[in-house]
């Protein structure tokens, strides 16, 4: 835990409960902290307020959350390396940044394009083995709007009524 265990100087293990949680053939997803069902995995992704894309080791598209997000991401684009989904200008750096996760020369990378958000995440296994990079892209136009916004007292005070009680 990020500011360590409250009450207890260390955690219980369970070693049969670890044994069950193995995957198994039930239909759900198993994960370290919680199960889910493929729909519900799918939904989730599909709800959150960014796109994802997971580039696998050998650097081949293998998910993304969304299809008609910041970017278009066709479904014929699975399975299929991800330099071609680039153009060939900005192929060489997608080689280049991939090849860095590789040999943990960066583990991030960031970029800002308009109001869009692009984080590049390297993904390592338990042993530190790369696995490959986590695409997340975040629109922000409608938060920077919303900020902008805030900036006059109409829609502050528009707010705290909203958020005031009826009496």
């Amino acid at each position: 835990p990020i500011y360590g265990n409250a009450f207890i100087s260390e955690v219980a293990s369970w070693p049969e409960a670890e044994t069950y949680r193995r995957p198994g053939n039930d239909g759900f997803l198993h994960f370290e902290n919680g199960d889910l069902t493929v729909a519900q995995f799918e939904a989730i992704c599909k709800a959150l307020p960014v796109e994802l894309t997971f580039i696998d080791a050998n650097d081949i598209n293998r998910f993304f959350s969304i299809t008609n997000g910041v970017f278009a991401r066709p479904k014929t684009a699975l399975n299929r390396k991800v330099y071609s989904c680039h153009p060939p200008r900005v192929q060489p750096i997608v080689k280049q940044m991939l090849s860095d996760f590789k040999s943990h020369k960066r583990n991030k990378v960031e970029r800002w394009f308009k109001n869009t958000r692009i984080q590049y995440v390297a993904i390592y296994d338990q042993e530190d083995q790369y696995m490959g990079c986590l695409e997340i892209v975040q629109d922000f136009s409608e938060i920077l709007k919303n900020i902008n916004g805030l900036k006059t007292n109409n829609i502050i005070t528009t707010q705290y009524k909203y958020l005031e009680r009826d009496e």
